[in-house]
């Protein structure tokens, strides 16, 4: 079992960085090179500005989790909400974790990737960076 979920997230994490390394530019076709690189529009962010995003993802999180338990108790229909820990701990904690931080890793990369590039940059350029970031902020939430 370990083997295999090693396997999973080994080749998850090869995946993601094949897909990456193609937004920012690299690989085929190399006639959309430049147009994947600037729809991408990523910028390495400074320590104090991770700290700040790591604690308000950190928020976020335990927020969420905290209103989806009190959001199935009050509900008619406790059984169609999230996972419960308890339904959790019947795998190992390193095979939930490693799960867990793979999709959110995927999720954090395609997420940005599409809505803060590839979908705020044209928007941006035709409607200005308000309404882009209105419109994006719109449609993520919807998403």
């Amino acid at each position: 079992m370990i083997r295999l979920l090693a396997f999973c997230v080994l080749a998850m994490a090869a995946y993601l960085w094949v897909f990456w390394q193609h937004l920012k530019g690299r690989g085929w076709p190399h006639s959309t090179s430049d147009a994947r690189r600037q729809s991408l529009r990523v910028a390495p962010l400074t320590r104090k500005a991770w700290r700040w995003a790591l604690l308000a993802g950190g928020a976020a999180t335990v927020s969420l989790r905290a209103l989806a338990d009190v959001s199935r108790r009050l509900s008619t229909r406790p059984e169609a909400g999230l996972i419960s820990p308890d339904e959790l701990n019947q795998y190992p904690q390193v095979t939930v974790l490693s799960l867990l931080l793979m999709m959110a890793i995927a999720a954090g990369i395609v997420e940005e990737a599409a809505f803060r590039g590839y979908m705020q940059v044209p928007l941006e350029q035709t409607y200005g960076s308000m309404a882009a970031i209105l419109v994006v902020g719109a449609v993520f939430s919807l998403a």
